[in-house]
């Protein structure tokens, strides 16, 4: 993870690499069944395995950006199911 940031000074450059990373680098999964509906998975566990879902990308992202000294926080939005796929 270090080496995403490596050279990099600015916190605004910082995160454009971290979340890049975690769009592109990490394959999107959808967790659907039972608890993993609801609750993310530990971040060294997405990032060895390098997938999960939206909350699992998320989690990840928090953790990559604290210890980068950038700090974040989980935002809940509301949607409606009708407009997300199935």
């Amino acid at each position: 993870m270090r080496e995403l940031t490596a050279g990099k000074t600015a916190w605004r450059d910082k995160l454009q690499a971290l979340t890049s990373y975690v769009q592109s680098g990490i394959r999107y999964v959808s967790h659907r069944i039972g608890i993993g509906g609801f609750q993310p998975h530990n971040a060294a566990d997405i990032f060895r395995h390098q997938y999960g879902d939206c909350k699992d990308k998320a989690t990840l992202l928090r953790v990559m950006l604290h210890e980068t000294a950038i700090e974040s926080y989980y935002a809940l939005a509301q949607v409606d199911p009708r407009d997300c796929d199935t």
